[in-house]
């Protein structure tokens, strides 16, 4: 290959024109993930049908969510990142797939609420795909490329919970949640076969594991683990990270995991509800594409910066608004948050170095989905107590400051969309 179209790291050609073969590892990771969050939508969008069958209501939801999500965020943060740094990037995102596809199936068997928790809880630890698909586009695909692919990761939840919105709403209703599970479920399984048969490790992966023991110590004294984040050149961007990640998925959650009960409380009927959902999450897909294309134009910081504080001037509106406003409001809110997640993945690669990024990775995407979990924690408590829109106005004015300290505590990179850092 010539100069033109190659870098090297560490004897790794990394090739700098764009190839098929890194759309199709794109194409692979986003429907990985779209697939994931078809899954992880079962649950909201089928409610009503899961109420009848195993009694649940807004309590028992808050407590599957919250053990899902906080099993994925410790085992991504725990566990889930330092495998990814040690066995590779690939590996690791095919287990994921597999473990989803496999307890999602399994939880079609469930008796009642208690059964159903379970599998569910060990199905939402393969949800930590979302880091890994971001990882391996990051390492694979051109650096001036990168934001708009890595930025297709976040489409992929737009698209998975638009399917499931869509089938749930058209199909589960006749079939039942049982079967619609069991044919959601499996799409993991069939990305996990396509991730180990068609794409290749990361180069910078490949490149990292051809130094030898003594040259990693000389150069870092370190191996990728959770305590090397908190290293004195890490810590600042590991704080910055952790912020960001914590309180950026609160509008998010508000709008894609509650858009039922939430819109229910605002006297939207349950076809609305359904069909403003499967709007908003399949404009979401091209907006959070867009955000990534804005990221290459703005860098991922500026980028987020201005979509944090957007998003959560969406959020105040949407308190505001009433009448036949509500719905096109809640899917221009539902928009915003998709593409504020449209730059996060890019922001997260950039922050580390090769030899722990899927560390800081995992840890960012864990962080998230521990927010996701203390959310599912504390909402119904505080709707009782206060209301819905009280909720909506907690989420968007603090937490959008805390997510802007975040994000200006975080060093930028040297110049935009750069070669990703090694050492």
């Amino acid at each position: 290959m010539s100069s033109e179209t190659t870098t090297t790291t560490r004897g790794i050609a990394v090739e700098e024109k764009l190839r098929g073969y890194h759309v199709w590892v794109m194409l692979i990771a986003v429907v990985g993930y779209a697939s994931v969050a078809a899954d992880s939508a079962l649950l909201p969008m089928a409610l009503p049908l899961l109420t009848e069958d195993l009694s649940l209501d807004l309590s028992k939801l808050g407590y599957i969510y919250a053990a899902g999500f906080l099993a994925c965020g410790i085992v991504s943060i725990a566990i889930g990142g330092r495998a990814i740094d040690k066995w590779g990037r690939k590996p690791v995102l095919a287990v994921a797939l597999t473990t989803t596809a496999t307890f999602t199936m399994l939880s079609t068997l469930a008796w009642d609420a208690g059964s159903f928790t379970v599998a569910r809880s060990i199905a939402s630890v393969g949800y930590m795909t979302w880091g890994t698909a971001a990882v391996v586009i990051a390492e694979t695909v051109p650096a001036k490329h990168r934001g708009w692919m890595v930025a297709c990761v976040p489409a992929g939840w737009g698209a998975g919970f638009a399917i499931s919105a869509m089938f749930t709403g058209q199909v589960a209703t006749s079939i039942g949640w049982r079967p619609t599970f069991l044919m959601i479920g499996a799409l993991p399984l069939v990305l996990a076969l396509l991730v180990v048969f068609t794409i290749k490790e990361t180069p910078r992966f490949l490149a990292i594991k051809q130094m030898d023991k003594e040259e990693i110590a000389a150069l870092r004294e370190a191996k990728p683990s959770l305590s090397a984040l908190f290293r004195p050149d890490l810590r600042r961007r590991t704080i910055g990270v952790g912020l960001f990640f914590f309180f950026a998925v609160w509008v998010l959650a508000l709008t894609s995991y509650y858009t039922m009960p939430y819109l229910d409380s605002r006297g939207i009927e349950f076809l609305a509800a359904s069909n403003a959902a499967t709007i908003g999450n399949w404009i979401g897909v091209g907006a959070a594409v867009a955000a990534g294309v804005f990221s290459i134009v703005r860098g991922s910081h500026g980028a987020l910066l201005i979509l944090s504080v957007l998003n959560g001037l969406s959020a105040v509106v949407l308190v505001m608004v009433g009448g036949d406003l509500i719905i096109p409001m809640f899917i221009v809110c539902l928009v915003g948050s998709l593409a504020l997640w449209g730059a996060v993945p890019n922001f997260a690669q950039e922050a580390f170095p090769t030899w722990v990024r899927g560390t800081g990775g995992s840890f960012a995407a864990g962080i998230a989905w521990c927010a996701w979990g203390v959310c599912a924690l504390l909402v119904e408590p505080f709707v009782t107590t206060f209301s819905w829109n009280a909720l909506t106005l907690m989420i968007a004015i603090p937490f959008t400051v805390i997510c802007v300290l975040g994000l200006l505590m975080t060093p930028r990179p040297a110049r935009k969309n750069a070669v990703l850092h090694d050492f």
